[in-house]
């Protein structure tokens, strides 16, 4: 796994920062991490952009990029204000140009990755999967790729030398696809997309199989550029924290996005992902 420092440079290589401060805001351009596709994207955040725009006053925009490392670029060089990351994505963005967490749901400091087998596997752990096909989800997905590696590794399993092969999917709906439609033995995957994809019907209870679940770690953030004014986080951080979700209206919104409320985020909150994302540094070379 690539350091902070070096994901930065690759990132910012294909982009120009700007640090323009936000003294006449007309729009607010809102980043999404693509972690499924982009109709589910705009159809589970589309409610909450609307809530923001009539909420803070400010015309927003939402933007859905196709790729983790599109989203982090795109922030990075001034041309989203403020997205939705993952836990892996936030500390480069925070390491590289100081974006500050404003708010996080109760669910993404206790979260879960899902080691998913098709429904018809007979295996029993990961020690049954030896020589099999492996899918993570972008390699810059936190609960797709980085934690569960890092718990396989306190295990003792290297991916690339147990494992017969390993592909990267790009999204944990993905990732599921490919382990019901066989095009892979086992996946690992965010634990809520795959439930709510149970919920929905994009897959049937046969589907897969939850082989396991990881041990809970701190996920997603909602996080600003420096520059953006103190007064519109405030008005993006208070907008959140009103959200009800014992108003049928509030209630919508925060389903759609798997929420049961949402609150300010510490600012040390993601300092262990930090470490962990330099403690796995160099794993493309542990073959």
């Amino acid at each position: 796994m690539l350091t902070l420092g070096l994901i930065g440079t690759m990132i910012l290589a294909g982009c120009g920062r700007t640090s323009d401060a936000d003294e006449s805001m007309t729009k607010l351009r809102i980043g999404v991490l693509p972690d499924e596709s982009r109709e589910i994207l705009a159809r589970r955040f589309e409610p909450m952009r609307a809530y923001l725009e009539a909420t803070t006053g400010i015309p927003c925009e939402l933007i859905t990029p196709d790729s983790y490392e599109t989203l982090l670029s795109r922030f990075i060089g001034g041309e989203i204000d403020f997205a939705y990351f993952g836990g892996y994505t936030f500390v480069v963005a925070r390491e590289e140009i100081g974006a500050v967490p404003l708010v996080l749901r109760p669910e993404d400091r206790q979260f879960v990755s899902y080691c998913l087998v098709a429904g018809t596997s007979t295996a029993t752990s990961v020690d049954d999967l030896a020589g099999a096909r492996l899918a993570f989800g972008s390699k810059l997905s936190t609960s797709g790729h980085l934690m569960p590696r890092y718990f396989l590794d306190q295990e003792g399993v290297t991916p690339e030398k147990h494992f017969g092969e390993i592909r990267y999917t790009g999204s944990h709906d993905a990732t599921a696809r490919a382990v019901r439609d066989g095009e892979v033995d086992v996946g690992y995957a965010n634990a809520l997309i795959i439930d709510a994809m149970l919920r929905d019907g994009r897959l049937a209870e046969d589907d897969i199989r939850v082989l396991y679940e990881t041990p809970p770690y701190t996920d997603y953030v909602w996080a600003v550029r420096p520059e953006i004014s103190d007064d519109v986080k405030r008005d993006l951080t208070d907008a959140f924290l009103a959200l009800d979700p014992e108003r049928d209206d509030h209630h919508a919104i925060l389903r759609a996005v798997d929420a049961s409320a949402y609150f300010p985020a510490a600012p040390n909150e993601f300092d262990a992902i930090a470490l962990t994302v330099e403690r796995m540094a160099g794993f493309e070379d542990a073959r």
